[in-house]
């Protein structure tokens, strides 16, 4: 991966926060994690981050609510989102905005499929920015 790559990991398992931290970290990504939507709607308020790695069922405020914001406040930023979720596809069909973030994986995930998503997500961010 590319330096300077910033990858917010919104997630409320401490493990799964981990586990991402260390892949993004071993392919030279700063990785900022945080347990749940509140958090990551603070962070994407002060920061711009290349990707967002967003779990959707979280307490307090879930993924779908972090969507719903985004798409409000900076809409440019769903396109850096990969959804990553264990949720049931009936579930998954109350994602109002899946056709407009980057990518909609499910748990339990490939690590190189996500890193490649991660990749891809970063280098269409990129892109944007020149044009």
């Amino acid at each position: 991966m590319t330096d300077n790559l910033s990858v917010l990991v919104v997630d409320d398992d401490v493990a799964i926060r981990t586990l991402l931290a260390t892949l993004l970290q071993r392919a030279n990504a700063e990785a900022e994690c945080v347990p749940d939507g509140d958090d990551a709607l603070e962070r994407l308020e002060s920061r711009a981050y290349s990707v967002v790695i967003l779990d959707l069922m979280m307490p307090t405020v879930d993924g779908f609510e972090v969507l719903r914001r985004v798409s409000e406040s900076m809409p440019h930023m769903l396109k850096h989102i990969i959804v990553l979720t264990a949720v049931s596809r009936n579930t998954l069909k109350q994602l109002h905005h899946e056709s407009d973030v980057f990518q909609v994986m499910r748990k339990p995930f490939d690590i190189n499929e996500l890193l490649r998503a991660v990749q891809g997500c970063a280098a269409q961010s990129a892109f944007r920015h020149e044009m």
